[in-house]
């Protein structure tokens, strides 16, 4: 599971997390590009854009998830323009 954090690019505080029931590895193909950061317990991309996100949406296996799926990422990018958007993968189990 991962995670989009809104973030406020001034205040650098958090505003919003929606989890994303998408792995990772499908979520690196959707995105089309390298993960930001990457390291035995993180992955994480930086500047998702709404179109991005909306391509993590055709990844949810069960289309009877995927308009919610849309409906939350719709609320979550009408952020203020201020908002940046992360897209995560965190294990704690993993790495050192």
């Amino acid at each position: 599971m991962g995670t989009i954090a809104a973030i406020d690019r001034q205040s650098r505080a958090l505003l919003e997390l929606r989890e994303v029931y998408v792995p990772a590895d499908r979520a690196r193909a959707a995105l089309a590009r390298p993960p930001d950061l990457e390291s035995p317990r993180l992955i994480s991309w930086g500047a998702l854009t709404r179109e991005e996100s909306l391509r993590l949406v055709d990844c949810e296996e069960d289309e009877s998830f995927r308009a919610d799926f849309m409906r939350e990422l719709e609320a979550l990018f009408a952020q203020p323009p201020s908002a940046t958007f992360t897209l995560f993968y965190c294990d704690a189990r993993r790495g050192g």
